[in-house]
């Protein structure tokens, strides 16, 4: 079912891509409660931009721009609602989406979880599964919580600080290889000895 954004634009804190049984959809995350909208993720997102009358693909170009990144990256509905990518899901397909969003402002604690995912509290107390180590939701936290910044206050971002974000960025997935390295050699070695 096709929900009415412009009901409810106001209280949404999370946009989440899942599979049903119709195909894609989406999870809206909000102040209270939860809709499931049965289109995709892109097509939730546009919809909810048009609302606000926000040029989403001019707003990620000029954020590509005043962050000093590249990829995937977070979009504001206003200077007080900024929404962060976090991964939650494993695609289908090659076009499906992978990323969903949360409100820098609504995020809570992050917990353990699998060997490659935690779970995102919200402030409220519900929970969502991330596929991403901790240390990158906080990664992009920190990346909201700047642009958050940023556009209240009216200020570019500081270079220096998106290189130290970049910075941190670039060692935790170093590390991430070098853990999987490790983890290989351990299954090599149990292998060997078996």
């Amino acid at each position: 079912m096709k929900v009415q954004l412009e009901k409810i634009k106001d209280d949404i804190i999370g946009l989440q891509p899942v599979y049903t049984d119709t195909g894609n959809a989406t999870i809206i995350y909000l102040r209270h409660g939860e809709a499931v909208d049965s289109r995709g993720l892109r097509a939730v997102m546009s919809s909810l931009a048009r609302t606000y009358a926000i040029d989403l693909t001019a707003q990620h170009n000029q954020l590509k721009q005043r962050l000093h990144r590249q990829g995937v990256m977070p979009f504001y509905l206003a200077p007080e609602r900024v929404f962060v990518p976090l991964k939650m899901r494993r695609p289908l397909a090659g076009k499906d989406a992978v990323y969903g969003y949360v409100d820098v402002r609504c995020m809570g604690a992050v917990l353990p979880g699998g060997q490659r995912s935690c779970r995102l509290q919200l402030l409220d107390g519900r929970e969502i599964e991330i596929l991403s180590h901790r240390s990158t939701v906080e990664q992009s936290r920190v990346l909201g919580r700047s642009l958050l910044e940023m556009l209240q206050s009216g200020r570019q971002i500081d270079p220096g600080e998106a290189l130290i974000v970049e910075a941190a960025v670039h060692v935790h997935r170093m590390f991430r290889v070098i853990e999987r390295r490790l983890i290989r050699i351990e299954e090599l070695i149990a292998a060997d000895s078996s």
